[in-house]
């Protein structure tokens, strides 16, 4: 059974440059309590080898009142985890975010 976690959402949905680059500063982490987490991993064929993926399965129940995209990234276990897909809800009860790995917590 899952124990519940708290989270922290990174949204950057800051404007860009013409190079891409997002323009102002980082906008603040928004904590999001009482969550539940599934530790997951998949494997995918590569050249001559499989890739192991280490990632999260985080449901939100009830879903949060403010929309969570592909484009953020999740803080949940002192790490950074970026989102896979898009995030949709489970059993029309909580939403479902799958993560992957991306680095330790900055």
């Amino acid at each position: 059974m899952a124990v519940r976690e708290d989270i922290s959402v990174i949204r950057d949905d800051r404007p860009t440059d013409q190079f891409g680059d997002p323009v102002g500063p980082e906008p603040a982490p928004q904590k999001i309590s009482g969550v539940k987490i599934v530790p997951r991993t998949s494997a995918e064929d590569a050249d001559g080898g499989v890739i192991v993926i280490d990632g999260l399965n985080i449901f939100i129940q009830p879903p949060p009142r403010v929309a969570i995209k592909s484009n953020h990234r999740i803080v949940a276990r002192g790490e950074i985890w970026e989102i896979e897909g898009t995030p949709g809800l489970y059993l029309e009860k909580a939403l479902w975010i799958v993560t992957r790995k991306v680095g330790p917590k900055p």
